[in-house]
């Protein structure tokens, strides 16, 4: 027995030398096809483990913006259907597009205030796009409406421009950054050649000591701007202002986190929803059906329609107002005969200026550029002036033009400091026509243009600008001014802050059916 048991337990201790041979002898297991039972069979030193590369865990953090990031309105997940199908629609027919927002996980969002624009276009024969106008009904479903203008096989555009996480963002770094853009202003006395920097804005707050600033506001034209006083210069010594770029920029860590940046990213901006929809538009048994519509002509207190315009063959045929396209250069001469131009605004404006100067040098133009706030330096404080203070200052009459296009510099400020202004602009408005009631006085809105950086996103975004038109629509409206809604026609142009000269010939188009009604139907009689 003893003799039996001492050979078991022999062959116990030699079985695992006999494996581990048979182990050898046989090639070892296939790594590649098995690296679990490898690990578990094979004792592993320290330089092979140096070799196994085990995913790094992620961070609670990490974790947690991944999550929040998950949630966020994703263009690639999201879906445009056709809500009244048709096989066929004929011109002047309303096109009903359903959105539904989801995000990056592809589930339906439950709210809404994502930013987005919608187009329907063909490329060939005829080239012609319209903008659509979205309705949000605040649970993730939107509708886009189109009202359908030419004839032919309609492709379909939607742009995620913002995600309704990046908008709340961009309405939190509105509303609780008063100065999103840092102005200083210099003070100089020469007579002791001391100068003086010091910080200026429109929002004064409790951080400025009010018995040590200077203050340029103007009641009258409901102008707020004040700056902190310098030590020992009086403040009627200001001679430029400029915007801190540098200081902006730490303001900007400040306004928005790590995780809210994302939300701009490439990826996550001015994104197109796929979809493969055709629209077969069929003309009209009318010939003509908009065409043959009765509209007013393009001037004052126009009615809503269902859509500004289309783009056809590069020229814009608005659906506002009855203007003519194509005017001829004698046209353009006969019309501006007599007429005085008095051009107020930003370099949107000045394009106006550019355009009508190269028809003849001797047209009597002006163009002001609008005082503060400003994107750019100014060395000549004193020459500049508010838009309201120069319509004060107009001799009007029949002959007389004033144009206004004021948003650009606008988008980085407080909504409360543009509506300030153009409220201010609109009792100008209202005196000016108090004593001269037949003076044209046209506004130009603002229209989608480019971005490039985040910080371009944090004072730029489209979503800013828009809200400025429909600022400014309200505010303006019942007055006896021509208000020139140009947003629907950039939807279908390049996004460009300064749009391209074939853009501002149309808008000028529209200019001219406004001051020189009675030439431009003499001119269709004609045709």
């Amino acid at each position: 027995m003893r003799t039996s048991k001492g050979l078991r337990f022999a062959i116990l201790l030699c079985l695992p030398a006999l494996a581990l041979i048979t182990f050898i002898v046989m090639g070892g297991i296939d790594n590649k096809k098995s690296p679990v039972i490898f690990l578990r069979n094979r004792a592993v030193s320290k330089a092979q483990t140096k070799e196994v590369k085990t995913p790094p865990k992620k961070s609670q953090k990490t974790t947690t913006v991944d999550m929040r990031m998950s949630r966020v309105t994703t263009a690639a997940n999201m879906s445009v259907s056709v809500f009244n199908r048709s096989h066929v629609y004929q011109v002047a027919d309303t096109l009903l597009l359903k959105i539904v927002a989801r995000d990056a996980n592809g589930r339906p969002k439950s709210y809404g205030q994502d930013f987005m624009v919608a187009k329907v276009y063909t490329e060939s024969p005829i080239k012609a796009c319209t903008g659509g106008r979205i309705t949000d009904y605040g649970n993730g479903t939107y509708i886009a409406r189109f009202l359908l203008s030419w004839p032919g096989n309609l492709a379909v555009s939607v742009k995620l421009i913002h995600s309704s996480e990046a908008v709340q963002v961009l309405r939190s770094a509105r509303d609780l950054f008063s100065d999103r853009r840092i102005t200083y202003c210099r003070f100089l006395d020469k007579k002791s050649n001391i100068s003086e920097w010091t910080r200026c804005t429109f929002d004064p707050n409790s951080k400025m000591n009010p018995t040590k600033i200077c203050d340029f506001s103007q009641r009258k034209q409901n102008v707020t701007w004040v700056c902190q006083k310098p030590k020992d210069i009086h403040c009627d010594f200001m001679v430029a202002c400029k915007n801190n770029r540098e200081v902006g920029v730490e303001l900007l860590k400040k306004m928005i986190t790590d995780e809210d940046a994302l939300l701009f990213n490439s990826s996550r901006v001015n994104q197109e929803i796929p979809n493969d929809l055709r629209i077969t538009v069929e003309r009209s048994h009318n010939p003509d059906p908009l065409k043959g519509r009765h509209l007013p002509p393009c001037g004052p207190r126009l009615p809503e329609t269902t859509s500004e315009g289309y783009w056809y063959n590069n020229s814009w045929n608005s659906l506002r107002c009855h203007s003519h396209q194509s005017l001829s250069s004698l046209s353009i001469y006969k019309c501006l005969q007599n007429k005085t131009f008095l051009i107020l605004g930003d370099s949107t404006a000045r394009q106006y200026y550019t355009y009508l100067k190269q028809f003849d040098d001797s047209i009597e133009i002006d163009f002001i550029f609008h005082n503060f706030p400003r994107t750019h330096d100014s060395n000549y404080i004193k020459s500049l002036s508010y838009a309201a203070d120069m319509i004060d200052r107009v001799v009007g009459g029949p002959n007389v033009v004033v144009i206004l296009s004021i948003w650009a510099h606008y988008t980085a400020l407080p909504l409360e400091t543009f509506r300030s202004r153009v409220y201010g602009i609109r009792h100008a408005i209202e005196r000016l026509h108090k004593k001269y009631p037949d003076t044209k006085v046209i506004w130009r809105t603002g229209n989608l243009r480019e971005h490039k950086i985040l910080v371009h996103f944090l004072h730029n975004s489209n979503w800013f600008a828009y809200q400025l038109v429909l600022e400014a629509k309200r505010i303006l409206s019942g007055l006896n001014i021509f208000i020139m809604d140009v947003w629907e026609m950039s939807i279908c142009t390049n996004y460009l802050v300064h749009p391209e000269p074939n853009v501002i010939k149309n808008h000028i188009d529209l200019i001219f059916s406004y001051i020189c009604p009675g030439f431009i139907k003499d001119l269709s009689r004609l045709k």
